[in-house]
């Protein structure tokens, strides 16, 4: 959107009171500068309101989004705020939080109510499963059973016939079949079941691997096209309905993913207690909470202690608002994972540590990780993001000069939400108080960066204050 657009936007919006912008901020007026001009060159970024009943530094803080969007805030309010009924002042805001937390709270009791009955009726559904599981079992053992014994019948004169090499058990069906009996040798029923189950599903794996060929080709519809040919042909066949539901699952398309979770759990079939833990994080983005616990409660003896169900674990506490129990959660994660999923979980453990309130447990916590892996970029910006949410700007901004010191492509890139959090004017202020000169040319250059998209010709002169210090960045910032 450019200037003039937004101009324009701000001169016809109600909230922009021009005489009051002059009386509340008389040095725009002793400036002789156009009331609507000067809040969308600097007065949105310096934190200043254009008019008494719309807050800036609120509506930026409670919608990061707007700083992202790159436009006003009272633009941004105008073209996307109003209508989505977005808080521009303390009094509204309070009014909203108020009725989300009323929401909140009778979804909460639904959420519960609905829970009581989803697990008395997983309790009957259970026991009907596992009642036609073993029947099942117990029919497809006296079927192979029989066709042995048919086998070992005296034929009448034989012709004679050349030697013949031994049958080696390399077949699925050999495979499924040693693995179901190995199964109930052991007592495990319900593992004895599934490995049956997949047995009498053998039929439809053609349509299945069809379908891995063509989704690992990238051709998602040719993926989705044939497994519906094998359901119309198999219907109800488990290993087509697993095969469906991971389909949406890997392109995380949740509200499918949950639909066709149903479709599994109505067929009556056992599913495989991975998919299913990994079903219940479609039930987490789509505000199911009660459904999702549900599920992890039903396949945690069968996934106890794997990393896979701590994950879903995790968030289902973060999407129930308990952070604390989610910081736990990740954080013992972490110490069982490896490589990326181990960074991810202690990097979500910290972040949920400080949206539960626990600073000094986070402050610990981050500084344990950089002395144990004081090469790991991403635990150095989480450092720097705990001092943030500290609102210790002076300490963000010497840790941020270590994450440059690792990548040169990171100076002037600290998150501009960041510093929204303090709050721009904040910012720069305490980073004008700042004698040493390296620190100072820090804060100067992601004062710059932030403020580059609503205030150019502000940011630049921020970014010369920088020039001793980071002459390149500088340089490619003017040009």
């Amino acid at each position: 959107m450019t200037f003039e657009e937004q101009l324009e936007k701000l001169r016809s919006s109600r909230q922009f009171h021009a005489r009051w912008y002059l009386e509340t901020y008389p040095a725009v007026k002793a400036a002789g500068a156009n009331p609507v001009e000067h809040y969308l060159r600097e007065g949105a970024a310096q934190g200043h309101n254009p008019g008494k009943f719309f807050d800036t530094r609120l509506y930026m803080s409670r919608y990061p989004d707007v700083a992202a969007s790159g436009l006003n805030p009272l633009v941004h309010y105008e073209l996307i705020g109003a209508a989505e009924g977005r808080a521009i002042n303390a009094k509204a805001a309070a009014r909203q939080d108020q009725a989300a937390r009323k929401a909140e709270d009778a979804a909460q009791r639904r959420q519960e109510q609905a829970a009581a009955r989803q697990a008395q009726e997983a309790r009957q559904t259970t026991a009907a499963l596992h009642k036609q599981a073993v029947e099942a079992a117990r029919k497809a053992a006296a079927a192979e059973v029989r066709k042995l014994t048919a086998g070992l019948k005296p034929a009448a004169a034989p012709p004679p016939s050349p030697p013949q090499a031994p049958h080696t058990r390399g077949t699925a069906l050999d495979k499924l079949t040693d693995k179901a009996r190995a199964a109930a040798k052991k007592g495990d029923w319900l593992a004895a079941s599934r490995h049956w189950q997949d047995a009498l599903a053998l039929p439809a794996e053609p349509y299945v691997g069809l379908s891995e060929a063509a989704a690992a080709m990238g051709d998602l519809a040719r993926a989705e096209e044939i497994l519906r040919d094998g359901l119309a042909r198999f219907e109800a066949n488990p290993m087509l309905l697993e095969a469906y539901c991971r389909l949406a699952l890997q392109a995380k398309r949740w509200p499918e993913v949950a639909a066709r979770w149903e479709m599994i759990a109505a067929s009556g079939c056992i599913p495989d207690p991975k998919l299913q833990a990994a079903a219940a994080e479609a039930f987490i983005v789509t505000g199911d909470c009660a459904r999702a616990q549900a599920l992890l409660d039903e396949v945690r003896p069968r996934l106890h202690g794997s990393t896979q169900l701590a994950r879903f674990d995790a968030l289902l506490a973060e999407a129930q608002g308990d952070w604390a129990q989610a910081a736990d959660i990740w954080l013992a994660r972490a110490r069982k994972s490896k490589d990326v999923a181990q960074v991810n979980s202690y990097l979500r453990g910290v972040r949920a540590l400080l949206q539960a309130g626990d600073m000094d447990r986070a402050e610990d916590a981050a500084q344990a990780l950089v002395l144990q892996h004081p090469r790991e970029i991403a635990f150095l910006k989480l450092r720097t993001e705990v001092a943030i949410a500290q609102d210790a700007w002076a300490v963000a901004l010497e840790r941020w000069q270590k994450v440059e010191a690792l990548d040169r492509a990171e100076a002037g890139a600290m998150p501009p939400e960041w510093i929204h959090r303090i709050g721009v004017d904040a910012a720069r202020a305490r980073t004008e108080d700042i004698r040493i000169g390296r620190l100072r040319a820090t804060g100067m250059l992601a004062l710059a960066s932030t403020l580059q998209t609503v205030d150019e010709a502000g940011a630049l002169l921020l970014a010369r204050r920088a020039r001793k210090f980071y002459g390149e960045e500088v340089s490619a910032m003017v040009a």
